[in-house]
């Protein structure tokens, strides 16, 4: 969908070599990854609580590492417990190990066959990341990445955080759920999503979103005056303005508030996907908009 550039990566590595991932880093970026990197598996959980295991492709362990960050000596149980950590809390992770060391590679493949095992030097290092792509392309966020592609790059230039991310992709992966909980989670998740879209229009230009537009109306952001200004600015116009007042509407009423009684037509699952898909449009157009390139913000 206008991008046949693979998907960027983001992949976790777990080392306490510095030299090391360095290198990896390096690497990563020829292949189009981004390294997240910890000298411990206690580093490593807070990537992952900070992050977000969404917003991970792939983990790259050290089959000797630290435990902890105050560790001095490389602990012998440090993979089990990596493994048994990622085990629980991503089983379908790409993960590959990694070794230095001829002799220790032999026995930690012969120990844990079922992991894909490899040597940071020679051939086997070339293709770390060619195998970690070919794992992460069976996932269905890599999948959901890729089909929207032009979406995604809102993201990849970093108008948008990776928190937002983590939301669309959970959206993505849940649009078609008719449970009412997942029915309401989606729509709450689509007006997290709209705010921080204004939000970040705001920070790049308080000519196109004045800050003190932003009112609080309970535990969010009221945008109705933020969407009536971009309206009268010619910012929003047409079936982009349409989405935007839909979709405003439809996930703070279904979604951000509790009704005080069962409306007589709930949403269904078909809501959520109406207004996903005019999610997305927004997205491309507040894509184009922070690129610059928008008609519109050339005249203002």
């Amino acid at each position: 969908m206008g991008n046949s550039k693979p998907p960027i990566l983001a992949i976790l590595a777990i080392d306490d070599s510095p030299d090391y991932l360095q290198a990896l880093t390096l690497e990563g970026r020829r292949h189009r990854c981004k390294l997240l990197t910890a000298g411990s598996l206690e580093e490593a959980k807070e990537l992952i609580e900070e992050y977000g295991i969404r917003n991970i492709d792939g983990v790259i362990l050290d089959i000797l590492c630290m435990r902890t960050r105050d560790q001095e000596v490389e602990d012998r149980s440090f993979l089990q417990a990596a493994l048994d950590y990622f085990k629980g809390i991503a089983p379908d992770l790409p993960r590959v190990v990694v070794t230095g060391d001829a002799d220790t590679f032999q026995l930690f493949n012969d120990i844990f066959g079922a992991e894909t095992v490899m040597q940071k030097s020679g051939e086997q290092s070339r293709s770390l990341f060619e195998t970690l792509r070919r794992a992460a392309d069976k996932a269905p966020e890599t999948r959901l990445r890729q089909a929207y592609a032009d979406v995604f790059e809102v993201f990849d230039k970093g108008y948008l955080d990776y928190r937002i991310r983590a939301e669309l992709l959970e959206t993505l992966l849940h649009q078609d759920s008719s449970r009412a909980t997942a029915i309401h989670d989606n729509l709450a998740r689509i007006r997290r999503i709209i705010e921080a879209i204004y939000i970040s229009l705001s920070k790049r230009s308080v000519k196109w979103i004045p800050v003190d537009l932003f009112t609080v109306d309970g535990e969010h952001l009221a945008l109705r005056p933020v969407l009536r200004h971009l309206q009268e600015k010619r910012l929003l116009d047409g079936l982009t303005r349409d989405f935007a007042y839909c979709t405003y509407a439809v996930a703070s009423d279904n979604g951000s508030h509790t009704p005080y009684e069962n409306p007589d037509y709930p949403p269904t699952r078909y809501s959520v996907q109406a207004c996903v898909n005019m999610l997305l449009d927004l997205l491309l157009w507040f894509g184009k908009l922070m690129d610059g390139h928008g008609q519109t913000q050339q005249q203002h």
